[in-house]
């Protein structure tokens, strides 16, 4: 069952809603030349018309678009976006419960029905196992921006604790990104384990296998025991 917004809320929602479900073509963006009918910025905004056609919530909407656009199966594939989602939260300050709204209004989505798979790469306490790993989907590498972090790039996770972040009751961690060398912000269901110290049994990238991928000894998990 869909959630109700009320006032304020609506108004925002329904506005977020527009610009995510609306054709290219049809967005001030397109119109004035930002924008071509994929989505992809052509040029830098530099008019008071241009400006406004292209503000900070046009670029997080459409970065979302284009990230929806990249992910086979689209909006039914929520795992994929759950660190955008997070991240336009954190920037907006837009709540879960409008984004859940937005989304299945968009999409048709039952996030009662939504199921996230085992991550085999975060321990008991949610931290996520130090090491490198290769980006499953492409990421966005902030709210605004109109590039992404590549799928099968690398990133590096150091000390990933929790840090109680989270979105839709999943954490989110902070990580490096080797090429850019830029941090972003990742669920452990977008990462593919390259060399990670890691529990007994994981998905690794194709041709790595056992060869990079290091087991906690035994004495290790029984120290963590008493």
């Amino acid at each position: 069952m869909g959630i109700l917004l009320r006032g304020a809320d609506t108004i925002y929602a329904l506005r977020f809603l527009r610009l995510l479900t609306m054709p290219w073509e049809k967005t001030e963006a397109f119109k004035v030349g930002i924008v071509d009918d994929k989505g992809k910025k052509l040029k830098k905004p530099n008019t008071p018309e241009e400006r406004g056609a292209y503000s900070m919530f046009h670029r997080l909407v459409f970065n979302l678009r284009r990230l929806i656009q990249k992910v086979p199966g689209g909006g039914s594939k929520i795992a994929s976006y759950l660190a955008a989602f997070w991240l336009i939260r954190e920037t907006t300050d837009v709540p879960e419960h409008q984004l859940q709204y937005i989304f299945e209004k968009a999409y048709g989505l039952d996030f009662s029905k939504v199921e996230l798979k085992e991550s085999f790469f975060v321990d008991n306490n949610n931290a996520l196992f130090e090491g490198t790993y290769r980006l499953r989907n492409d990421i966005m590498m902030s709210a605004a921006a109109e590039v992404f972090a590549q799928k099968g790039s690398l990133v590096e996770a150091l000390d990933c604790g929790d840090t109680g972040k989270k979105i839709f009751g999943t954490p989110v961690y902070k990580v490096l990104h080797v090429e850019s060398q830029q941090n972003i912000y990742v669920v452990a269901t977008d990462l593919i384990a390259e060399s990670v110290t890691a529990v007994a049994s994981i998905p690794v990238s194709p041709g790595v296998s056992g060869r990079v991928v290091r087991r906690k000894q035994a004495e290790d998990t029984e120290d963590s025991d008493d």
